[in-house]
């Protein structure tokens, strides 16, 4: 993760520097830094009540998360006074969603095969349903990224 925002610190850097208007580029790149808050902050807490066993997935998952995250900043790097791969960053976008997604649905699988104490079970619950929201917003985003809403003269892209 650290590498990750390490490049987006030195995308950032490239973007100032360019000569690029910020009105090209800062939407995407709020947007990423969006995306990054959300992805690690509700797999952080959510982390805390998985307590079976770990497989395959606690290593896989938050991998391919970090390296979208890496190339989600990564597509905005400027070439000269350009930003050739603009376009692309939707597809990693997309990418970043349908794997946050399975992972949402994973986690809140193995949560809910765990048994909890009363105390703690409306918690649970409540943890639950926001999780599940998580998902449906991340299904709509790609959707919305990689079908034919997006035109490539949207994005600047030749």
């Amino acid at each position: 993760m650290s590498v990750a925002v390490a490049n987006a610190a030195y995308v950032f850097a490239l973007l100032l520097g360019s000569g690029i208007t910020p009105m090209l580029w800062l939407p995407f790149m709020l947007a990423s830094f969006g995306f990054v808050l959300v992805t690690f902050s509700g797999t952080s807490n959510t982390s805390l009540m998985v307590v079976s066993l770990p497989d395959w997935r606690d290593g896989v998952l938050p991998l391919l998360q970090a390296m979208t995250v890496f190339l989600m900043f990564s597509m905005l790097m400027p070439a000269h006074s350009t930003m050739p791969l603009l376009s692309d960053w939707y597809a990693v976008v997309a990418a970043h969603a349908f794997i946050g997604g399975f992972w949402i649905r994973s986690l809140a699988a193995r949560i809910r095969e765990t048994r909890y104490d009363a105390a703690v079970r409306d918690a649970v619950e409540a943890h639950l349903k926001s999780m599940h929201g998580s998902a449906l917003c991340g299904d709509f985003e790609r959707q919305l990224l990689v079908g034919d809403m997006v035109d490539d003269s949207m994005v600047g892209a030749s």
